[in-house]
């Protein structure tokens, strides 16, 4: 929960998203509220009843038992550091499991490689990059990186890891298909139709 300060007062707000990032997703909604005339009550029961949706930071369970954060949406540089900096938050061994971020262009092997040096200095556990754009990510993480070909190839190696205790973050862009991992990890066996 955090404090919300107007020119119209004050207010306590639990925000039902994680990630501090959305504190100030909070606060433009705030203020719109305000500029369409809303009084402070009704700006905290809306900001109070917003849910995350499948694929942006929702949280349900691997097979195992683990905390597992559906973050599959999309990926740019910007939102997997603010899934990082989530993850890093959290408690116990916390695994980044990320596919690539595309359409960035020839500054995607950087990109990526930032991403595993931000990942390493949040203190993430274990950094499982999918797919060849994360083979920089991965070798800049150092010990605990872990590379996979692909989705299936992730799931035949970590489909047992997880268990109570730990928390796993899956991100990528569109393409990648994270989905199809994260929905392997939470069934315990390979996704269909691959």
């Amino acid at each position: 929960s955090f404090v919300v300060s107007t020119p119209r007062g004050e207010f306590r707000v639990r925000l039902g998203l994680p990630g501090a990032h959305n504190v100030g997703n909070a606060l433009a909604a705030t203020a719109v509220g305000l500029a369409c005339g809303l009084d402070l009550a009704e700006i905290k029961a809306g900001l109070e009843s917003v849910q995350p949706t499948g694929g942006r930071l929702a949280l349900s369970t691997t097979h195992g038992g683990a905390a597992l954060i559906d973050d599959c949406y999309n990926a740019n540089p910007g939102s997997v550091r603010a899934a990082i900096d989530l993850l890093a938050s959290c408690p116990g061994r916390r695994t980044l499991v990320l596919g690539a971020m595309l359409e960035l262009g020839e500054r995607s092997e950087q990109l990526h490689r930032e991403i595993g040096t931000y990942a390493a200095a949040a203190g993430i556990d274990q950094f499982c990059g999918v797919g060849d754009p994360l083979r920089p990510a991965v070798a800049a993480f150092g010990a605990g990186g872990r590379w996979f070909k692909d989705c299936d190839a992730a799931f035949a190696a970590l489909a047992r890891e997880f268990a109570v205790g730990d928390t796993v973050l899956v991100k990528g862009s569109r393409g990648a298909r994270m989905e199809q991992l994260l929905h392997a990890l939470q069934a315990g066996e390979p996704a269909r139709g691959n």
